[in-house]
């Protein structure tokens, strides 16, 4: 996981909390410990009113996507409806 704000870098994590649910949905078993969680420290992160997140997951063969945000979000893409 990779944290922009603002177009900087601000976060990199792993993927280390469990979810067999994500790995049921889309029935691939490696996606168990597809989850994440991390705190941002305060210090770091800029108001609410300026703040830009970007969030990207990496694959271990080196691939990024970029997560999906609310409709709303600046950075929101259609998701296509099953």
């Amino acid at each position: 996981m990779v944290v922009f704000q603002n177009g900087k870098f601000l976060y990199s994590g792993r993927t280390e909390s469990q979810r067999p649910d994500v790995a049921r949905r889309f029935k691939k078993t490696e996606l168990e410990w597809s989850g994440f969680k991390f705190v941002l420290p305060l210090p770091q992160v800029e108001g609410p009113s300026t703040m830009e997140m970007r969030f990207f997951a990496l694959s271990k063969d080196g691939r990024a996507a970029e997560l999906y945000y609310p409709e709303d979000y600046k950075w929101s893409r259609k998701v296509k409806k099953e």
